[in-house]
């Protein structure tokens, strides 16, 4: 009976042993999408229509205005300027709302199977609270 249970203790080693290899093997842009645009930063994170932001992150490359896009909450951003491959900056469209900011490069998406979301941009909107009539003008 002792007999068993070792032959069974050393092949469960043996497979915890194989397994852990087989994991540590694992890095974590061959789980995602390694050639993937990613947003690692906003600045700023909130803001208005038309207000300028930047994205910095990686695989920026070959960013071309007509074909690719980046959107803030499905919005359609304006591209403003792409001076590396690791910043773009973009226009906050009208009525954005607050939502995750995404760069779709060819058929690549940004933070695309990452265990993180996409950065989010908080939208402001402008309040009007009263509007008072000048009455010097009405006059």
């Amino acid at each position: 009976m002792n007999f068993i249970h070792s032959v069974f203790a050393q092949r469960a080693i043996y497979i915890l042993m194989l397994f852990t290899i087989v994991l540590s093997g694992c890095k974590e842009e061959e789980l995602g999408c390694p050639k993937c645009p990613e947003i690692n930063k906003l600045i700023p994170d909130n803001g208005r229509a038309g207000d300028v932001i930047r994205l910095e992150g990686v695989n920026f490359t070959n960013f071309i205005e007509s074909q690719d896009k980046v959107t803030i909450n499905g919005k359609s951003a304006i591209l403003s300027s792409a001076p590396t491959q690791n910043f773009l900056e973009v226009i906050v469209p009208d009525n954005a709302g607050t939502g995750p900011v995404r760069v779709k490069i060819g058929n690549l998406i940004s933070n695309e199977g990452k265990i993180d979301e996409a950065p989010v941009f908080t939208y402001n909107y402008v309040i009007v609270n009263e509007v008072t009539p000048n009455r010097d003008k009405l006059m």
